[in-house]
């Protein structure tokens, strides 16, 4: 699917991605749920989630198993004076722990959806939920977390409130890199779809 996604062949990725995803018992959902945004915001409001089930039928190795040693580039908080780091949902998402390899296929979703959806504020909403659901996983590959962030940093580059948060972020990413060890930086490396350092 990756090689597809390099040449734009979305239709060609989207069969093989639900093939990966049904192959994993890997089910993703996006769903409305209540919550807030802001600092001080009063009323809640319908805000996109993204719920994530396992099969539980379908054999496979956790995150912690195949990857708890490594070292997962860290997350820079948001510091702004409105919005919050993280939305505040009123309820509980349903979220699964997701293993390597399903953490993987919910990054190609999101590339796969940055290439066949349009660049508007809802595509914007969808990724994030995805993003998110990465990011909130305990252990997983470096590429794949990288990436995430990568793209996170992206996406709040645009915007005033978050443009600080994506420099930072960046800035964090390059310096981890050198720190860890590179089998860690190359597991899931082709999957995740980073590009070379020399190619940005």
């Amino acid at each position: 699917a990756q090689a597809y996604l390099i040449y734009g062949r979305v239709q060609k990725v989207e069969e093989y991605l639900l093939k990966a995803r049904d192959l994993a018992g890997l089910k993703l959902e996006l769903t409305g749920i209540l919550g807030k945004r802001t600092k001080f915001q009063q009323t809640a409001l319908p805000q996109l989630a993204l719920s994530s089930v396992l099969d539980a039928n379908v054999d496979r190795p956790s995150a912690q198993e195949s990857h708890g040693d490594s070292e997962l580039p860290p997350e820079v908080e948001l510091q702004d004076d409105v919005r919050l780091d993280k939305i505040q949902y009123n309820e509980e998402i349903r979220t699964a722990n997701l293993p390597s390899l399903e953490q993987t296929l919910c990054l190609l979703t999101i590339q796969y959806l940055q290439k066949s959806q349009p660049k508007d504020d809802l595509t914007t909403e969808e990724l994030q939920a995805y993003i998110q659901a990465i990011l909130s996983q305990d252990k997983g590959p470096w590429s794949t977390r990288a990436a995430a962030l990568l793209i996170r940093c992206k996406l709040e580059a645009t915007h005033k409130r978050t443009v600080e948060r994506a420099m930072l972020q960046c800035e964090t990413i390059v310096n981890d890199k050198a720190g860890v060890v590179p089998t860690s930086r190359l597991s899931y490396l082709w999957a995740s779809g980073m590009q070379p350092a020399w190619t940005g």
